[in-house]
């Protein structure tokens, strides 16, 4: 890959890691889920600001930017695969891509219909 090539993909994976590294925004909506049969009073995975109860829509347009980074590193990744030696390496991050795709979607998702304020 060139080097414009491998900036591009360096940026739009760091637009999912370092939202997802500074506020779990994934990571609590997974463990909320996983959580759903307890009666335990609520306790997050990462307690901080975008996943509190006020904050629906500063949530949904940050997982949309992860949703975005994941979408752009996996379009990047397919779109220069001849470029990529390794085709086992190109496999491993392919399959990662598209897991975070989908765990991203579904997340973000959710986070849109059960927002209070949508119509």
């Amino acid at each position: 890959m060139t080097t414009k090539q491998k900036i591009w993909l360096y940026v739009s994976l760091g637009m999912f890691i370092i939202p997802e590294v500074l506020w779990s925004t994934i990571g609590n909506y997974v463990y909320e889920l996983s959580q759903l049969g307890r009666v335990d009073v609520y306790h997050p995975f990462r307690n901080n600001f975008v996943v509190k109860l006020g904050s629906g829509s500063l949530y949904s347009s940050v997982l949309f930017i992860q949703l975005f980074g994941s979408l752009l590193a996996t379009y990047l990744l397919f779109r220069n695969r001849s470029l990529i030696k390794n085709k086992v390496i190109f496999s491993v991050l392919m399959v990662v891509s598209l897991i975070l795709v989908s765990i991203s979607s579904i997340v973000f998702y959710l986070v849109a219909i059960f927002n209070p304020s949508f119509p």
